[in-house]
């Protein structure tokens, strides 16, 4: 009876630190998110700038080059001619070509070891994000979206640390953590690597990060619809929304048990919301808005009392949004 005004304490204690480390990342992934899509925007609307100066470039040219070459280019190429190509023709290739080689080689070799990320991919356009900025940019972005709604089992996990004396249930429970967000590192890396090449491609817009074709997106948004629907859907949901009995059914000990435990809840969670995070290629990858919307319905999904039911609610409205979107 003595120990039980303690152990409230330290699960008063735990609960603090997990719901307090929780809040924290999350506010930290989303101002990092939210600053990232307002340097996306910048970055897209001084590109847009570009194209318009480079097609007034173009006409200027146009119109100024004639004359330039017309009346200039005998005099230039006559009188000139001869001295630049006997004289520094040499020098120029001679003397600079072996500095060129030389010394910039190994410095070119240098960045190009850096970017061995974008190499596996190809070049990016100067509207386009790094293959490294983009992976890193998704990867967080599901931190911010996903890590809510792994609340309920982390702060159950911690509990059962506590209860079976097995450690300290900050350290075991961010373990647990570090697993589910890994099987979200690796849907981003995926999903980024597949908006690269759909960039690439023309099917999607670099600067506004959605898909060009309406057929497209419809479709995406009919499947996900229809997705909600299968028996897929239901059972990872089921494991979603009832952490207890995924606890008391795949519980490990220590801190690689936590580890795959984390895994395991990360996979059913991917297994529940893959088809809704495809969206954001309908929405937009940086659109705030669709961001928060997106992870305001998983989040109901799982933990609000009728979780199940707004789920084929929203699987109803994708359907009816793809089929409109279509026949715009």
């Amino acid at each position: 009876m003595d120990d039980q005004p303690r152990i409230a304490r330290l699960l008063l204690r735990d609960r603090v630190l997990l719901i307090g480390g929780l809040v924290v990342v999350t506010i930290v992934t989303w101002l990092y998110t939210i600053d990232m899509a307002g340097e996306h925007s910048q970055h897209g609307a001084h590109g847009q700038h570009g194209n318009h100066a480079q097609h007034a470039s173009h006409d200027m040219t146009g119109h100024q080059g004639h004359d330039m070459t017309g009346h200039q280019g005998h005099d230039m190429t006559g009188h000139q001619g001869h001295d630049m190509t006997g004289h520094e023709g040499h020098d120029m290739t001679g003397h600079e070509g072996h500095d060129m080689t030389g010394h910039e080689g190994h410095d070119m070799t240098g960045h190009e070891d850096h970017a061995r990320v974008d190499s596996l991919v190809g070049p990016h356009t100067e509207h386009q994000m790094s293959a490294y900025s983009l992976i890193v940019m998704w990867i967080i972005m599901m931190i911010a979206m996903m890590l809510p709604s792994a609340g309920p089992v982390a702060m159950l996990h911690a509990r059962f640390v506590r209860s079976k004396s097995q450690g300290e249930p900050a350290y075991l429970t961010g373990v647990f953590l570090i697993g589910y967000c890994a099987v979200w590192a690796g849907f981003s890396a995926t999903a980024a690597i597949a908006q690269i090449y759909l960039e690439r491609s023309e099917l999607m817009s670099p600067v506004a990060m959605t898909l060009f074709s309406p057929l497209a997106g419809g479709i995406t948004l009919i499947l996900a619809g229809l997705f909600q629907f299968t028996p897929w859907k239901n059972s990872c949901l089921h494991q979603c929304r009832t952490p207890l009995g995924f606890l008391m059914t795949e519980w490990r000990d220590g801190a690689y048990g936590s580890f795959v435990m984390g895994i395991k809840n990360g996979l059913f969670c991917l297994g529940c919301c893959w088809a809704i995070m495809l969206l954001l290629f309908v929405g937009g990858v940086m659109s705030m808005l669709w961001m928060a919307g997106l992870t305001a319905l998983m989040l109901i999904e799982k933990i609000a009392p009728y979780g199940g039911y707004v789920a084929r609610v929203a699987g109803v409205a994708m359907v009816i949004g793809g089929v409109l979107m279509i026949l715009s």
